[in-house]
């Protein structure tokens, strides 16, 4: 939800239309304990010892979808073939 609202300002959305766009998303927040936080950062570390880097909002993202064995939806490219994770591709459509 953060990168979307995000992304929406980023790409020049009002603020009350981002809001707006990700309002639907309230109810769906996931805590996140100390623990959590500790498991996403050993987490991107490995990543990054096999050179992958991830940010930090990913990382905790990504513990928390395996945690709850839920799916990750990503366009990540450092997610590609990950387990458990769909990547969309995003982006201008190239050719």
């Amino acid at each position: 939800m953060m990168e979307v609202y995000y992304a929406l300002l980023r790409d020049g959305q009002p603020e009350e239309k981002a809001g707006t766009a990700i309002a639907a998303f309230q109810t769906d927040l996931v805590d996140f304990s100390f623990d959590d936080v500790r498991e996403a950062m050993k987490l991107r570390l490995r990543w990054q010892k096999r050179r992958k880097r991830i940010s930090y909002v990913d990382a905790i993202a990504y513990q928390m979808a395996r945690k709850g064995r839920y799916l990750f939806l990503t366009g990540d490219t450092q997610f590609v073939r990950a387990e458990g994770v769909t990547y969309l591709r995003t982006g201008p459509p190239s050719g």
